[in-house]
């Protein structure tokens, strides 16, 4: 984290800047650049974007998307998002203060819930990974309906109460189930039906 530095142009340093202030740049640093990336390949009108950062860094994601300069690139911002976006893609620290709001919002707050003893059904097991992605995976397809939620955000409105109700739907199935089919079946027919009934809700 030391080596990190702030992106010119987009944040501005000041000889008073202290740790505190300066971690709190990288920290908003990280999530502009995941909130750039969300922007541009998920959203259909970047432009419409309500972000005021968002137009300065989209235009840096973009460049560093197809440099070939490496350190010797003589774009300024270059090489301090390269720097942040490895120690991000890297980092292993699990109190590191400039990653831990990110990997929370797009990993840990997705975790399952985790009852004493696990799962004791040796025939039918799922890493915590594996059930992280299938209810990051609902909770994206259910919100998708309203719009593609940007993970990045963590103040969006309505997505913790969304991703608890799906954890603990899929807490039921998965201490229910001893095979893949009995996981699966309940939760495609719960994604389809919640679909469902928010198009139904839209379209009055």
């Amino acid at each position: 984290m030391a080596n990190l530095e702030v992106i010119p142009e987009v944040f501005v340093t000041t000889e008073n800047s202290d740790g505190v202030e300066q971690t709190r740049m990288l920290q908003e640093q990280l999530r502009l650049l995941l909130h750039a990336e969300w922007c541009l390949t998920v959203r259909k009108s970047p432009r419409t974007c309500t972000d005021p950062q968002c137009p300065k860094i989209r235009d840096v994601y973009r460049h560093i998307e197809n440099c070939t300069g490496g350190v010797n690139c003589k774009l300024p911002q270059c090489a301090p998002v390269l720097q942040l976006t490895s120690h991000f893609c890297s980092c292993e620290d699990q109190q590191c203060p400039v990653c831990e709001p990110m990997k929370y919002a797009l990993e840990k707050r997705f975790y399952p819930i985790e009852r004493e003893g696990g799962h004791l059904d040796l025939e039918f097991t799922l890493t915590r990974e594996q059930r992280s992605e299938v209810i990051r995976g609902i909770t994206v397809r259910i919100l998708r309906t309203a719009g593609a939620p940007d993970l990045s955000d963590i103040h969006f409105p309505g997505l913790d109460h969304a991703i608890q109700c799906v954890k603990y739907f899929e807490d039921e199935i998965y201490t229910k189930a001893t095979a893949m089919d009995q996981y699966d079946s309940p939760i495609a027919h719960y994604v389809i039906s919640h679909i469902r009934g928010l198009e139904k809700y839209s379209s009055l």
